[in-house]
């Protein structure tokens, strides 16, 4: 498998970024390299299933605090791999007490936080992730212009392979064949 996603530097800068055709290249490259047929045709039909549908205000972002974590090695719990303050030192109590009471601490990223995330079309098909919006932006509940782009990119290269290996046309067009560049305001049009 590979994850293809290009991400920013850790402090929040992007010294330069990749032009919106190579980095649709790659991805068209990661899905013709690692995608067989089958998956290729799965993934076309889960983004053409689920691109533009609504989410609640409530809808969780992520599995953050909810379905894992990351246990460094001086034994601090971080509620996810991408986030970096810990929710408990697993020295001080058990990772049963840290897990029970890990809703206290507040790492629950909902959508309405994200208002941007909420107006998307592309929400269902993006991972949807704080930890490396922070990253980019240096900010919490901040939205990530590149991590916005990357997923509209992939989703454009997912859609071009499909048309070409499979014959399969998908609802929305590419936006590199409307001739424009990709700008997280883009993923608010309908």
């Amino acid at each position: 498998r590979a994850n293809g996603l290009l991400t920013t530097r850790r402090d929040g800068t992007i010294p330069e970024r990749v032009p919106d055709d190579a980095l649709f290249e790659f991805y068209r490259t990661v899905v013709d390299r690692f995608f067989d047929d089958e998956r290729l045709l799965a993934e076309a039909q889960q983004i053409d299933r689920k691109l533009g549908q609504a989410a609640g205000p409530d809808t969780l972002l992520c599995g953050a605090d909810q379905a894992g974590g990351r246990i460094d090695p001086s034994g601090m719990l971080y509620p996810c791999v991408e986030l970096h303050s810990p929710i408990a030192d697993l020295k001080e109590i058990s990772f049963g007490q840290a897990w029970e009471t890990r809703a206290t601490v507040g790492c629950t990223y909902r959508l309405k936080d994200y208002p941007t995330c909420g107006s998307c079309r592309y929400f269902w098909v993006c991972n949807t992730c704080p930890g490396a919006f922070q990253a980019e932006t240096g900010r919490w509940g901040t939205e990530a212009t590149e991590y916005c782009r990357n997923t509209i990119l992939r989703v454009a290269a997912v859609q071009e392979c499909a048309e070409r290996r499979l014959g399969i046309r998908q609802k929305e067009e590419c936006p590199l064949d409307k001739g424009v560049s990709i700008t997280p305001a883009d993923s608010r049009l309908e």
